[in-house]
């Protein structure tokens, strides 16, 4: 029998896991084009508890809604109000939600699965102690959200304000920044290794040590020189 009387130490070692160019390209969301609108629509407190499966939410006001448990899988949301919800282990998969307001929402341990997010306000936007996979979020408003915690794998944020956002602690290593503003931004103690920013603003971010590894373009190399010199205490004197 193969493998018999072979010693531990004989074993071969695991080889390293290294995340490629395409597993960095999220999966697009396995949904329908055309979908039945959930009749009746819900109001904000019956979203608890909620288990929406192949139907269309349009125009929808569940602002301020307090979730402990709900599920949304091949689903459209449209102009839905999320402000100031407060929401824990939510699980969306395979949706798109566009144009709507989660602005000041509150997510905990809550998990993302092909989703595609698309002019979202988002602003304030709390989402921590989660995990997002094959998510693309474009042309969102995520200026001043919380991202501490979570893990990130294939996932792209395109044209996104992500100015003065948080992501403390997370795992950016299977993260695409493309053309975002990041002013401000909080990477202290997050996993970058591998993470591309491309032409991304990243001027003022702070932790700027935790991006060892990241991948930049090189028109954003004069910006990191001054933010590295910072955080080092280096000096830059002027010539001449």
């Amino acid at each position: 029998m193969s493998g018999v009387g072979r010693r531990v130490g004989d074993m071969p070692k695991p080889r390293p896991t290294v995340t490629t160019e395409s597993e960095k390209v999220p999966e697009k969301p396995r949904v329908a084009e055309s979908l039945e609108p959930l009749d009746p629509a819900p109001e904000a407190e019956e979203f608890d508890g909620a288990s929406w499966y192949q139907v269309s939410l349009e125009g929808v006001d569940l602002s301020g809604a307090v979730v402990e448990e709900a599920e949304i899988e091949q689903c459209r949301l449209t102009r839905v109000g999320l402000s100031g919800a407060e929401i824990r282990h939510l699980t969306v998969v395979d949706s798109v939600i566009d144009h709507a307001d989660l602005a000041n929402a509150v997510f905990e341990s809550c998990g993302l699965r092909r989703v595609h997010l698309e002019e979202n306000r988002m602003t304030g936007m709390t989402f921590i102690d989660g995990m997002v996979r094959d998510v693309e979020f474009r042309d969102c408003k995520l200026d001043l959200s919380n991202w501490r915690a979570n893990t990130f794998t294939s996932v792209h944020f395109a044209q996104c304000d992500l100015s003065g956002a948080d992501f403390g602690g997370a795992d950016l290593r299977g993260v695409v920044f493309t053309e975002c503003g990041l002013e401000g931004a909080q990477f202290s103690h997050a996993k970058a290794k591998g993470a591309r920013f491309l032409d991304c603003d990243l001027a003022g971010i702070g932790g700027i040590g935790s991006l060892a590894g990241a991948m930049i373009r090189s028109g954003d190399l004069l910006t990191l020189t001054v933010l590295l010199a910072r955080e080092l205490d280096i000096t830059i004197e002027a010539t001449g």
